[in-house]
């Protein structure tokens, strides 16, 4: 499995160590020096250094249903500097306002 950095010009020593020792949550992976969005080829990440602000907040899931609403999630929110000036906003959908909070709080 690859590595790949979200931010140019930023990449942390060691991230298959980081990743295996990173805590999981939900299907989310929260390490030491970054946070991992797992893919089947390869795994991204963003290093703590270029997070500039996180918090969650609750949100709806859109399903296709005969209901007309939406599932009651939370959104953990991350905004990072993408290495060129820029502030990009990453969300992590979670089910349980219990995870969401620890991420935040492993993030922070």
């Amino acid at each position: 499995m690859s590595y790949k950095s979200l931010v140019a010009g930023m990449t942390i020593a060691d991230p298959k160590t980081d990743r295996k020792n990173a805590v999981c949550i939900d299907h989310y992976y929260v390490g030491k020096e970054a946070v991992y969005i797992t893919h089947f080829f390869q795994d991204t990440y963003i290093p703590y250094g270029a997070v500039r602000k996180v918090w969650y907040q609750p949100t709806q899931l859109n399903v296709s249903c005969s209901c007309g609403k939406g599932l009651a999630v939370f959104a953990v929110c991350v905004q990072y500097d993408n290495g060129q000036g820029e502030l990009v906003l990453q969300k992590y959908i979670l089910e349980k306002e219990a995870d969401a909070a620890k991420m935040v709080e492993l993030i922070a």
